[in-house]
């Protein structure tokens, strides 16, 4: 057993903590060593410490007691983060942060919470971290797991964007709060979704993008902190098993067929056709590319980027891959509320270079959603379908939002804006639903190096 004294708490914020006793154990999936303690405390403040190599899922809770409020909690159970997603990354920003204390044979991380009840049942929870409206576990967490945008069935779930809007607005508001008390590194890298393919996150204190780095070098989240958005909360066209419903006869006899349930029922809210229901084979992220060679048809993919540098100070990045005969080299960063990506073609041909963006928009296909020229005219709604020829600046307003993007293209480029929709099946039947406005910036370039850049900069509140 090792005793652990109280001069090892010297320099952490708060009161003072009695520490009865702790000591070094072996868990049960074999990490080198997860801490054991009891504690009392007088103002629902627990001290943990963690196995610097380890991370928190590895801690092993003995006994936290309140005795005026609750008996135990989480006693004698490993916490595992899997478990506790709604608060892992802040966890391990605050170990990451966290004191260290050094034992000739280990060395531990010192992390305190508090201990605050929400809802019915007790919940741990960063010191510090209490919102305007109790805490912010209650506030931002609990309002981001209204589930009914984590499921589909008959009442469109997942497919609604105005159900995901919500859950995605809470998290930004929660990450914006635990920055503010707990700053981040402005550029972090891992497998944030557990897809095999790391991510790399850049952030500001107005913007954070999340680019996949699985060869397509396009972004899956761009968040507005300002607006509360996630620009990037757009769908992938994935056939359901209720398309066979398409091939049913509708006007075969169903007299001895009774009562259909809504689940059986077949019928239609708008016209939808064999080509609405392809699925996709491209992620629904910004700043996919293409490259299409002046003297063929078809443009192809490029799927191959790799990473070459990341810089942190800058929140920069570069990816390189390789094209025919040449390359293409991308940097993407973020400057105050701008993204600026800028594309280097080496040892081309004379063609055309596309990238394709799907960015979600509260009005969808509504009335307050509308593309600005630069000479303030709006020739359509984020509904349309329309093609621009040499276009410098064009902003897409979304008044139900309070904001939206400019687009700027330099040189200037050819732009095809088309609304991506989904079908689905509700109460109402099928329907397709517009999930985002989906411009494509394309340029026309000659051989041999050529720069092209777009700057996305996102207008709202300050």
């Amino acid at each position: 057993m090792v005793q652990l004294e109280g001069e090892f708490l010297a320099g952490l914020d708060g009161d003072p903590l009695d520490l009865v006793e702790g000591g070094v154990l072996q868990d049960s999936i074999g990490s080198p060593g997860t801490v054991h303690l009891t504690v009392e405390f007088g103002h629902l403040r627990i001290l943990f410490l963690e196995p610097a190599d380890q991370l928190f899922h590895l801690l092993s809770l003995g006994s936290v007691a309140d005795k005026q409020r609750i008996d135990s909690v989480n006693d004698d159970e490993v916490m595992n983060t899997d478990e506790t997603d709604m608060f892992s990354r802040c966890m391990n920003i605050i170990i990451a942060c966290g004191k260290e204390l050094r034992l000739p044979d280990i060395t531990f991380r010192v992390v305190l919470f508090d201990l605050v009840e929400c809802l019915e049942c007790p919940e741990i929870a960063p010191c510090g971290l209490q919102g305007n409206d109790g805490n912010i576990i209650d506030g931002f967490v609990h309002k981001s797991q209204a589930n009914d945008a984590y499921w589909h069935g008959l009442f469109g779930g997942l497919y609604l964007p105005h159900l995901r809007r919500a859950v995605w607005s809470n998290l930004i508001e929660l990450e914006a709060a635990l920055d503010a008390k707990l700053p981040r590194a402005p550029l972090e890298r891992g497998d944030i979704d557990h897809d095999g393919h790391d991510e790399i996150l850049l952030h500001n204190a107005h913007l954070q993008i999340a680019l996949r780095l699985d060869g397509n070098g396009a972004i899956h989240e761009l968040d507005s902190y300002a607006l509360r958005q996630n620009f990037c909360d757009t769908l992938m066209r994935r056939r359901e098993h209720y398309y066979t419903k398409f091939d049913v006869d509708p006007d075969r006899d169903s007299s001895r067929a009774g009562i259909a349930s809504a689940h059986d029922r077949v019928s239609f809210k708008h016209e939808i056709t064999a080509a609405d229901l392809f699925s996709d084979t491209k992620p629904r992220a910004s700043l996919l590319d293409c490259w299409q060679p002046r003297d063929e048809r078809h443009c192809a993919h490029v799927e191959t980027y790799s990473l070459t540098s990341a810089s942190a100070p800058l929140r920069a990045l570069e990816l390189s891959s390789p094209v025919a005969s040449g390359r293409i080299i991308k940097r993407v960063n973020l400057e105050g509320r701008k993204i600026e990506v800028a594309w280097r073609l080496e040892g081309l041909p004379a063609g055309y270079f596309m990238t394709r963006l799907n960015l979600a928009m509260p009005s969808c296909d509504g009335f307050s959603g509308r593309y600005i020229l630069e000479d303030g005219t709006i020739p359509h709604g984020f509904g349309e379908h329309f093609v621009l020829e040499s276009c410098r600046e064009l902003t897409l307003d979304d008044r139900a939002l309070g904001g939206g993007i400019v687009l700027r293209a330099t040189p200037p480029a050819s732009i095809c804006a088309t609304p991506y929709h989904t079908v689905s099946l509700s109460e109402a039947g099928f329907e397709k639903i517009m999930q985002a406005a989906s411009p494509t910036v394309m340029w026309s370039v000659g051989p041999g190096p050529v720069e092209i850049r777009l700057e996305l900069e996102m207008r709202g509140p300050d």
